[in-house]
């Protein structure tokens, strides 16, 4: 069976006030391992080259928002207490588990996962 992937791109939008053309800043984490395609390499920096999809297109997303992006590459238990605890404002790629729902928020329709902002 298929583990759906989510990407916490709603996050951005809920956890960052846009305020005019000002810089806002927005912290990443994603686990210190490989998860092809979506991120590449090991350790704790996103290379500077090649980094992944979900990396350049996030990448993307805060070039033509005028957000300043951290990344963060740590531990998968110690992403999900980031993002628990507000040291992160978007974690991703995390499969849908109902119990993970205590550490943030999935794009949700009807109460169900929304599938078409997966």
């Amino acid at each position: 069976m298929k583990k759906w992937v989510w990407v916490f791109m709603l996050a951005v939008f809920l956890a960052v006030p846009m305020v005019g053309s000002a810089a806002q800043g927005v912290t990443i984490v994603c686990e210190n391992k490989t998860d092809f395609p979506n991120v590449i390499g090991e350790g704790d920096t996103i290379l500077a080259e090649n980094p992944g999809v979900t990396v350049e297109v996030l990448q993307l997303v805060g070039q033509r928002l005028d957000l300043d992006i951290t990344f963060i590459r740590q531990p998968w238990k110690r992403c999900l207490v980031s993002l628990q605890e507000g040291s992160a404002n978007v974690l991703f790629t995390a499969s849908y588990k109902q119990k993970r729902k205590k550490f943030g928020l999935y794009p949700m329709k009807n109460g169900e996962v929304d599938e078409s902002r997966r």
